[in-house]
């Protein structure tokens, strides 16, 4: 009897969009990266969670990138493979009154998306990010590979999934009953 080799998943996970996400929808926006992961992949196999996220400055906010690297090396103790991709946060200087911005962190995950499609590494991306930057990276995915695409977005972050669809195998908005099941 022939064996079924489950699906490898790979997920890209947005830390700043997905997070911001669902604080708008819930009004928190904290979440268990384990839960989460163990949600959307279900029975299939997970290759590797991607975490990619802005970096606090520790000299204009020592307790928050105290806490923040404290989270970040919690990530490589968890009991999933994990690979976390960060950039230091752009401060401008009206800054405290205008907030810092991400940086090269949307060119990364389109550069691992790309990257993880033409070396085969995974049979389906889910990419957690409702961020229309995406839009050409999914439909070159969609056209160019024979990988499939999920996406999981706040609803207030649905605007990737309106712009690129079709391109989408699985999508799923969270829920409140979804969100209660990833804290």
């Amino acid at each position: 009897m022939p064996t079924t080799i489950a699906p490898r998943v790979e997920i890209f996970l947005d830390d700043s969009n997905f997070y911001n996400g669902l604080q708008q929808q819930f009004g928190e926006g904290r979440y268990d990266i384990v839960k989460l992961a163990q949600r959307i992949v279900g029975a299939r196999t997970l290759s590797r969670m991607n975490f990619y996220t802005g970096l606090v400055d520790p000299g204009r906010q020592a307790q928050a990138a105290q806490k923040q690297q404290s989270f970040l090396y919690s990530l490589s103790k968890l009991p999933i493979p994990v690979q976390v991709f960060a950039r230091p946060m752009k401060y401008y200087a009206a800054w405290p009154a205008v907030p810092p911005q991400e940086k090269g962190v949307d060119a990364r995950i389109v550069q691992d998306l790309i990257i993880g499609a033409v070396d085969n590494t995974y049979d389906v991306a889910v990419l957690l990010s409702g961020d229309q930057d995406f839009i050409e990276v999914v439909q070159l995915l969609h056209s160019r590979f024979s990988v499939c695409l999920e996406t999981y977005y706040p609803a207030a972050r649905r605007h990737l999934y309106e712009a690129a669809r079709p391109c989408f195998a699985h999508a799923q908005v969270i829920t409140k009953e979804f969100y209660d099941s990833i804290r």
